[in-house]
């Protein structure tokens, strides 16, 4: 179920990159369930980062068999086949409002709630 949230403009482009970065260490030879391939870092060294929990989360989990669904825009979600919307994200409506306004500038975000269902009724 998706719903509505934004992050500022910042934040969203460090998350790219970090996501970008697990993506160019991951070895296709090795295992999807483990990362612990050539410059990958184990998941223990991965949890003794300096770094944000979000970064740790992707590090660890985007590569899993069962893969992180990581937050995207509103232009990634609803054009799901451009490899790029780098340009369509900077041209929201929220970005240019927040950007000319001298707020922190920020995007909007489609982020999904997985609902689990734990017993039949």
């Amino acid at each position: 179920m998706p719903f509505l949230h934004w992050e500022s403009s910042y934040n969203c482009v460090e998350m790219e990159l970090v996501i970008q970065d697990t993506r160019n260490y991951f070895d296709p030879k090795a295992n999807r369930n483990d990362l612990a391939s050539g410059t990958c870092l184990t998941p223990e060294e991965i949890l003794k980062l300096q770094c944000s929990h979000d970064e740790r989360l992707i590090r660890l989990y985007l590569l899993q068999a069962a893969p992180l669904h990581v937050r995207r825009t509103l232009d990634q979600s609803f054009y799901y086949t451009h490899a790029d919307t780098t340009d369509r994200d900077g041209d929201q409506v929220v970005y240019r409002y927040t950007k000319g306004h001298n707020l922190i500038p920020s995007v909007l975000m489609v982020d999904q709630c997985w609902l689990w269902i734990l017993n039949g009724s």
